[in-house]
Parts: structure tokens; C-alpha cells; sequence
């Protein structure tokens, strides 16, 4: 019998199956078996660069200070491209990540071969190994920023991270300035403007080697390139009072973005500059991601909902987990309603200021949706979510999303008269919309049923989420911890009774109330009615529900 060895493979299939290996430690002991197959997998070794601290909290980040074995990994690895690897190896490199400024000055003194290098993310913390109770004294060196960007001529990838953030000094023009014009994704996060000043020193030379040249080779601000590639632009932990230039600078440089993500801002006015450079330098932007945005008002709301020319494809806007005030008042409601013809995302978790009469309009207005999704995960700082109420539903037009595939959204204003105790078994202390007759009951949910019968695309269905803790109802205002009264979802829309996040005026969701109606949506996979005063399913309810929406997961089902 013939002994066989990996070697004797043809070399296309050991790359094949060097290419699913992701460990690096599995990868450079296969290149260390001969020859042959250190030139396959070499390559695959060098291919990615990520040495991140652990987490984002401040106990993980200081933990990483006290972590031998990152302290050793670094080392060997700042050894090893000192040796030279990173010359010999550079063009293979396709990915690097690294939250430590140490980094920075490895790649400006030995990076000059990184030609094929397409994601590169970048932090300000400093290199443990270097003087980790030094981090107030550490200086950053932007002129080495600077010496790696103007390398990385196919980069597609670029995010910067922490104290590398910093316009006050003229070297951070310098930065933007070195941007590739190849970049499609740019990524801002962590803006720190408390005491930046102090972080950045004078150039640092001594520390860039035979490539020191590079950086001090023009002392005059070249012209702002024109980032025709840029589809996506992210500015995180941002405020406009201390980012106004590199705002500017960005979307005045940008015609071609796509997609806008800001995060973070607790300042009224900080919209205006964004929505005025949108609407006069970004034609094509057409994905707005709004998050964690306080204190917006309305008009400010509305300003940036008009500056897309094009159309907005997506709104990602959820309502601040913070507790403080987003508004979604007349002018932004208004402003949104005008792209219902082009909309086909839309995340208003939250947001309970959006009248229930808006909700409708835009089921009934929007025939591109895919997505829409009111409800948010948890209760907490006085968060809500807006309803739905159903007599919107029956007074309003046909739902004409018919390719929607996700719909998370509370449907309330429905009287119950058979729910008469709490979830809790305890007497209700507010009036609830119990009057009327069961059947009365029952016609107003077939109507709300039949409208929901005609997603037939739609493969998540959310009317409820779960329980919310004891102390976040308190919070948010749903209950008091000795059972005291139910809270009103809405001012101005549909109303949802509340118990610690619990539903009353809802559908019943079984076949008696007219669930039937929705036997035309056999692509359901996921339905939650979570906190929802539905009635058991009996056994006729389970056997229609696998009869009728065979791809639903079992865990749904009972």
C-alpha cells in the first residue's frame, strides 16, 4: 500500500483547505512541516493581522493591561516584523486590526509593502508592552497615521478608533487629507474632544527607521481628495461641536454615499450641518442609521428626513435607550411619509410619538417594504413603544406591502370584554376598553386579520415582546410594584394597555377570533404574541397552524 501525505496533495486543494483554517496558531504550524507547504500557507498566515483589546467596558480594557499572554503574543509579534516579515509578507496581507497605537508605528517603519492590504482599523490605546500604567502620558504621532494611509492605495476598509480622533491639531486635517480614494467604508468611532489636545506631541521621527522621510516630505496641506468610492460613512460617539471640519470635509468630498450611520449626540443643533451637507454634496444617499440620538427635536428630525434626493431606501431610527426625548412630531412625520414610495427598511423601535394614523399611512403607501419594525426588546429609561390601533386599521386603506417579510409592531385599541383579571390575577385599577360583546370583539380583529392576510411574504410577525423586569416597568412608568395602574402606549395614536409590558387590547390570535384569515402566509417562520392576553391554543389551533404555516419554527407552535 501507497503511504499518502498531505503533501502529496495537489497544491489546489491544500489551499482550498488552508483557506478555512482561521486559527493562526493552525496555520503556521502547517507551514513549518517543509517546504511545499510553507509557500501555500504563508500566505494564508499573513492574510489577516488582529490584535485587539478584550471587550469594550472599561473592566475588560483595563484587564487587557494584565494580560501576559497578549503582552507575549504582541512581543513576538512586533520581534517578527522588526526581523523583517512584514517586508517579505506584507503583500499578503489583506486585513488588519489592532487597538493599540503601537501598531501604527510598526506599519509606518516596516509597512511599505502592504499593496494589497483592503481593511485596516486602527486604535489610540497604548501597547502594553510599552508602559501600561503610561497611558495619560502616552502621545499619539499622526504623521505616522499619515505615512500608512498614503501606502494603502487598494484600501476599501478604514476605521479609527479613540484619541487618532482629534481636530483640534492640524495634523488631523493631514489624516483626512490621506484618505485612499479607494476607501468605500469609513468608519469614525469614539470621538474623545475632553482633554484631546494633550494626547498628540510633536512628530515622533526617530521611530519611523529608513522610511522617516516619507513622513516629513511636504510641509504644505495638499488638496482634499475626492472620495468617489465612499458608500458608507459611520461617524460613532459623535457630537458636531467638536467635528464640524471633518464633517464638512467628509460630505463635502463624498458624492457618491450611499449610507449615513451616526451615534451619539447629546447636543440640540447637532443635525443641521449634517442635513444641510447632505442635501447640497450626497445626491445619492438613500440609508439613513440614526442611533442613540438625544435630544433631536422635531424639526431637526424632519430636516435630515428631506435631505435625500433619491429617496430613502432605509430610516434605522430607533428612540434613545437613554431616556432622553427624540421627537417625532408633524414636521418629521411628514417628511418620512413623503419616501413612503421608496422606503423598504424601517426601524422606529421606540419612537411612540408617531401617531398611529402614520403607522397606517405607511403600510398603506409603502410597496417597496421589507421592513418594518416598531418594537424594541426591552422597557428601559422610559422607553415605549408606539401602537398600532386598530381602528386606524379599519378606517384606513388596504396594506399594499405586500413583499414584506418583517413586521414587529403592537396592534392595540381592540375591546376585550373577556378578559376580566391581570395577567397576575389581580383586579385591574384603570378602565380598559372592555365594552361590548365578544362578537363585537371578534369583528374588529377578523378586519385587523384580513389586512395582515395579505403579507403573504412575510416570514417574521412580532405583536408583542416579552415581560420587561420588575424595576425597568418602574422606569418606564407601566406599573407600580404594588400593582397600581396600567399605563397608555401612545398621547396621540392608538393605546396599549400595560402590566410590567403586558397587552390586554389585543388580538386574541386563535381561530375563533379570525386567525384563519392569515392562512396565506406560508412563508412564517417566526410569531411572537409575547405579553400578549391571547387565548390557549387549543388543539384545532395547533393542527391548523401546521397545516397552514408549515415553515414555522416548532418553538412557535406551542
Amino acid at each position: 500500500m501507497v503511504k499518502t501525505s498531505i503533501s502529496s496533495l495537489p497544491p489546489e486543494i491544500i489551499d482550498y483547505i488552508a483557506s478555512h483554517l482561521t486559527n493562526p496558531t493552525d496555520l503556521n504550524s502547517c507551514s513549518l512541516l517543509n517546504n511545499y507547504l510553507y509557500r501555500i500557507f504563508t500566505p494564508h498566515l499573513w492574510r489577516t493581522i488582529h490584535f485587539c483589546h478584550r471587550g469594550q467596558d472599561n473592566a475588560d480594557y483595563y484587564l487587557a493591561f494584565y494580560d501576559r499572554h497578549r503582552v507575549r503574543w504582541f512581543s513576538r509579534l512586533e520581534q517578527s516584523i522588526k526581523a523583517g516579515s512584514l517586508e517579505r509578507n506584507g503583500h499578503w496581507v489583506q486585513s488588519i486590526r489592532s487597538g493599540y497605537f503601537d501598531t501604527v508605528k510598526l506599519l509606518a517603519s516596516h509597512g511599505h509593502n502592504l499593496t494589497g492590504l483592503q481593511e485596516l482599523k486602527l486604535g489610540s490605546d497604548p501597547c502594553m508592552t510599552t508602559n501600561p500604567f503610561g497611558r495619560l502620558r502616552k502621545t499619539l504621532d499622526l504623521e505616522l497615521l499619515v505615512t500608512v494611509l498614503r501606502r494603502c492605495t487598494s484600501l476599501q476598509s478604514l476605521k479609527l478608533v479613540g484619541r487618532l480622533l482629534n481636530e483640534t491639531k492640524p495634523g488631523w486635517l493631514k489624516v483626512l487629507g490621506s484618505i485612499p480614494v479607494s476607501v468605500e467604508n469609513l468608519e469614525l468611532e469614539d470621538w474623545c474632544p475632553a482633554g484631546s489636545a494633550r494626547w498628540i506631541s510633536e512628530p515622533l521621527n526617530n521611530s519611523l527607521g529608513p522610511y522617516r522621510n516619507e513622513v516629513v516630505e511636504t510641509t504644505t496641506q495638499p488638496p482634499p481628495p475626492t472620495l468617489f468610492r465612499l458608500k458608507r460613512l459611520a461617524l460613532i460617539s459623535y457630537s458636531a461641536h467638536v467635528s464640524q471640519k471633518t464633517t464638512h470635509f467628509l460630505l463635502s468630498n463624498s458624492p457618491n454615499l450611499e449610507t449615513i450611520y451616526l451615534s451619539s449626540s447629546n447636543q440640540r443643533g447637532s443635525l443641521q450641518l449634517v442635513s444641510s451637507l447632505l442635501a447640497s454634496h450626497c445626491p445619492r444617499v438613500k440609508h439613513l442609521h440614526l442611533l442613540e440620538w438625544d435630544n433631536s427635536s422635531d424639526a431637526e428630525l424632519a430636516d435630515l428626513l428631506q435631505c435625500s434626493k433619491s429617496g430613502w431606501r432605509t430610516v434605522d431610527m430607533p428612540r434613545p435607550s437613554t431616556g432622553a426625548r427624540q421627537e417625532f412630531g408633524k414636521l418629521s412625520t411628514v417628511a418620512l411619509l413623503k419616501h413612503a414610495s421608496t422606503l423598504q427598511n424601517i426601524c422606529l423601535a421606540g419612537c411612540w410619538t408617531l401617531p398611529s394614523s402614520a403607522v397606517q399611512a405607511l403600510l398603506s403607501s409603502a410597496p417597496n417594504l421589507k421592513r418594518f419594525d416598531t418594537i424594541t426588546d426591552s422597557v428601559s429609561g422610559g422607553s415605549r413603544d408606539l401602537t398600532l390601533d386598530a381602528i386606524d386599521i379599519i378606517a384606513g386603506d388596504d396594506w399594499v406591502c405586500t413583499s414584506l417579510e418583517s413586521l414587529q409592531v403592537q396592534i392595540g385599541g381592540i375591546p376585550r370584554p373577556d378578559v376580566h383579571i391581570r395577567h397576575d390575577g389581580q383586579p385591574f385599577t384603570s378602565t380598559l376598553n372592555f365594552e361590548g360583546t365578544i362578537e363585537d370583539s371578534r369583528s374588529i380583529q377578523r378586519l385587523v386579520y384580513t389586512q395582515l392576510g395579505r403579507l403573504t411574504q412575510l416570514k417574521q410577525l412580532v405583536l408583542g415582546r416579552g415581560i420587561v423586569k420588575q424595576q425597568t416597568a418602574l422606569a418606564a412608568g407601566l406599573d407600580s410594584e404594588d400593582g397600581g395602574g396600567e399605563e397608555s402606549g401612545g398621547d396621540d395614536g392608538g393605546r396599549v394597555e400595560y402590566h410590567h409590558g403586558f397587552q390586554y387590547e389585543c388580538l386574541e390570535m386563535n381561530l375563533a377570533s379570525g386567525m384563519g384569515l392569515m392562512a396565506g402566509l406560508k412563508e412564517l417562520r417566526r410569531m411572537e404574541v409575547n405579553a400578549m392576553a391571547t387565548t390557549k391554543w387549543e388543539n384545532e389551533d395547533i393542527e391548523w397552524i401546521c397545516e397552514h404555516w408549515p415553515k414555522l419554527d416548532p418553538k412557535y407552535k406551542f
